[in-house]
């Protein structure tokens, strides 16, 4: 039998591209939605990625890492030629650049031959190697995740950035100051809390160099604009660490074994070269900030990589608090897949070598914070930058739709297997449920999403079913949404215990039932027995679904059903954060000693 050529697709531009090219094939492979949508009109038959890539392949990335990783990490770890900082941003970038690696090769493997689009010409390949190498290297081209230094003009600013940094540090140097990690997430409101009981503080982010940013900077500079505080720019580029970090790099992946990785380990080296590279660029620039300003304490959302990691390493040998305070959630894992995936992610952002101190924002959090790093101090806390609009009563609503709200978060190429949906996954789940709720009576569906290179709005709309009962929204608050929502819909979010915290119950539905975020109940609820949390499924949900939002209408979660999900209200907020950082007998600070 001979074979079937499959033209194989991962951007709209791939599609495109062939529409107009109309080279031969038998039939086509979307590996994206965006790719999916653009190609419903195409007389060839479409293969789907589920069919390909399911739960089990899910485990198999999980598998392939980690025995990876259990040769590197100690090998990381031992390594004298690089920072700690440095050694956070290998970690973390490796991991999801070899789950992504993994994840084509299991999603392509099967499908051959193939007709591949690599730099605008049309590959035809009979081997497998070759078709993961072509594929991979136009993903690496667009991830938004990984950095790409403009080396020749960062050399532009680099006297621009020195001068203004000497600047912003002359007018700070002998103030009350705060270092922090941005103005992202909650740490916006933090800092105007924080403002608002002491005026003096002075809030400095770190950044590398770049033109717009030192613009925008001495605009506020002359302006005197202090909305979010200040920026210090690092002149973060030099030969000399590109030089210095790539015979490390190089050593270090010499020790992988794995086929699937060494196959695209062209690829995945010059990335860890230039991020880790960026990363050790920082260190001197960061280390004059704290030597300067001598700050009060670190206060990070992460320490992952890049500046996060640099500001941990150096607050801490500078023997200043350096505070972790998650964006994410981070519940406890329930079987070995999962607990690896999370341990994963939670490095740099739950727990970290790099923080002293870590704050745990649920029961969930502190729970997994002791499994995964227990020596790291811990401080319990409700919510501090996520969650913190608490709502404790529902009010009764004249109209009588009862409203479901949609948040989850999906990950490109598989970078987090197991533990989040893929983007073919996550449309799935949404088609499922789309579907349920315009069976129901009075009920509407907000879907909230944050578009992504993988699926953007028009391909979403594309995709799922025709109903007037939904709608799409990418703007306004999601906290606004959620106060005005009977229930929230997620695979995997930190909505979820966002909406636990506002009192209001969580469905746990996605793409898959290969994993569940938080325990909870499959049952139908009754109005003596409800549930703060319902696992749902395919066959149950247009049932479920219509029980929860009658047993639960205008009836907020209470204590005992929260038991276990949100802290009881004696653990302190973030009203206590701040006192207690406020408060705090000044650091002593510790010299550097000079060898």
């Amino acid at each position: 039998m001979k074979d079937l050529l499959t033209a194989i697709f991962y951007s709209k531009e791939d599609v495109l591209m062939f529409l107009r090219d109309k080279p031969k094939a038998d039939r086509v492979y979307p590996l994206t939605p965006n790719a999916h949508a653009t190609l419903l009109d195409i007389d060839l038959p479409i293969l789907n990625p589920l069919n390909y890539f399911t739960d089990y392949s899910h485990r198999k990335v999980v598998s392939r890492v980690r025995s990876i990783e259990r040769q590197l990490h100690p090998l990381l770890s031992d390594e004298e030629n690089l920072s700690d900082a440095s050694k956070e941003t290998f970690r973390g970038l490796f991991h999801v650049l070899a789950c992504s690696a993994i994840y084509i090769w299991y999603t392509i493997k099967d499908t051959g031959p193939w007709l591949v689009n690599a730099s605008n010409k049309w590959h035809n390949s009979k081997g497998l190697a070759e078709t993961h190498k072509l594929i991979l290297k136009e993903i690496f081209k667009t991830d938004g995740l990984i950095i790409k230094l403009d080396k020749e003009k960062s050399r532009q600013f680099s006297y621009l950035s020195t001068i203004l940094t000497n600047i912003l540090l002359r007018l700070i140097e002998g103030k009350k100051c705060l270092l922090t990690t941005g103005s992202v997430y909650g740490l916006r409101e933090l800092k105007t809390k924080i403002n608002e009981l002491d005026s003096d503080y002075h809030f400095v982010d770190i950044s590398g160099s770049n033109k717009w940013r030192i613009i925008w900077s001495f605009y506020e500079l002359l302006t005197m604009k202090r909305e979010g505080g200040t920026t210090i720019y690092i002149d973060s580029y030099s030969r000399k660490y590109i030089d210095k970090v790539s015979t490390v790099i190089y050593q270090l992946l010499d020790k992988v074994e794995d086929p699937i990785v060494l196959n695209v380990k062209e690829l995945i080296i010059p990335q860890l070269i230039d991020n880790v590279a960026y990363t050790e660029s920082l260190s001197d620039g960061v280390k004059n900030v704290f030597d300067r300003l001598r700050p009060k304490a670190l206060i990070a959302h992460y320490m992952r990589w890049h500046e996060g990691a640099v500001l941990g390493e150096t607050a801490k040998k500078s023997n200043i608090p350096s505070i972790l305070i998650s964006h994410g959630s981070h519940p406890k894992p329930m079987d070995t897949t999962s607990w690896y995936e999370f341990r994963e992610e939670a490095q740099g952002l739950l727990v970290s070598p790099l923080a002293t101190e870590t704050i745990t924002q649920s029961p969930n959090a502190e729970n997994t914070a002791l499994d995964f790093m227990p020596g790291l101090q811990r401080s319990q806390f409700q919510p501090i930058i996520w969650g913190y609009k608490k709502n404790n009563h529902l009010s009764i609503r004249e109209r009588k739709t009862r409203k479901i709200l949609h948040a989850g978060t999906y990950k490109s190429s598989c970078i987090r297997p197991w533990i989040y949906e893929t983007s073919n996954e996550f449309i799935n789940g949404l088609r499922h449920l789309v579907q349920a709720v315009k069976e129901l009576d009075d009920a509407y569906l907000i879907i909230r999403i944050r578009p992504n290179r993988e699926c953007s709005i028009r391909s979403l709309r594309k995709l799922l079913p025709e109903s007037d009962n939904y709608e799409i929204k990418t703007s306004g608050s999601f906290l606004d949404d959620l106060m005005d929502a009977d229930l929230l819909i997620s695979f995997s979010s930190t909505t979820i215990e966002e909406t636990l915290n506002a009192r209001k119950p969580v469905g746990l539905f996605g793409g898959s039932n290969r994993y569940r975020y938080l325990p909870g109940s499959s049952t139908l609820p009754t109005q003596n027995k409800r549930s703060a949390v319902y696992h749902l499924s395919e066959d149950n949900l247009k049932t479920m679904l219509n029980s929860i939002l009658d047993v639960h209408a205008s009836k907020p979660l209470t204590d005992k059903e929260l038991d276990g999900y949100v802290w009881p209200d004696n653990i302190p907020g973030r009203e206590e954060f701040i006192q207690q950082i406020l408060n705090e007998e000044s650091v002593s600070y510790v010299e550097p000693t000079i060898n």
